[in-house]
């Protein structure tokens, strides 16, 4: 019954049942190959330093390599690396640099386009919704009044 329930589920979800099904299959097995080997893995933890840490610096600069086949990719990744260590060091907030790196392109695309929705800066963050046009229409009109006055 409660399987009948779950293959309707996810057929009126999606509309491919083995998609749905091919997806969570990848997932079981995922999950199965590391429960197995979850008490080999666990010793990763007890190799030595000078052992563990060249081996995945040269297995992040050939991945980065391997990307595009360019160099340039090694570099970036050799000055992420360099300053990753020097913030550790200096015990500078690593989170911040992290969190600006995977949500600068959104921030900046989202903040391009409310740029585009709204005419000016000011009115899209003034709460009154005061443009730059209307400050300069409101010092036009007071200093016409003021040479009325005169």
């Amino acid at each position: 019954m409660a399987c009948s329930r779950a293959v309707d589920a996810a057929r009126s979800s999606d509309g491919d049942l083995r998609a749905n099904l091919g997806a969570d299959g990848v997932l079981r097995v995922c999950l199965l190959v590391g429960l197995a080997f979850v008490r080999v893995l666990a010793k990763i933890t007890l190799i030595d330093s000078s052992i563990l840490v060249p081996l995945v610096l040269s297995t992040a600069f050939a991945g980065s390599y391997a990307i595009d086949m360019s160099i340039e990719n090694v570099v970036v990744t050799g000055v992420f690396g360099l300053l990753g260590y020097l913030m550790m060091r200096y015990d500078y907030p690593r989170l911040m640099i992290i969190v600006a790196l995977v949500l600068g392109g959104n921030i900046e695309r989202n903040l391009h386009q409310s740029m585009l929705m709204e005419t000016a800066l000011v009115g899209l963050f003034c709460p009154k919704h005061q443009h730059l046009s209307d400050a300069r229409h409101r010092r036009a009109s007071r200093a016409a009044d003021l040479a009325r006055a005169l």
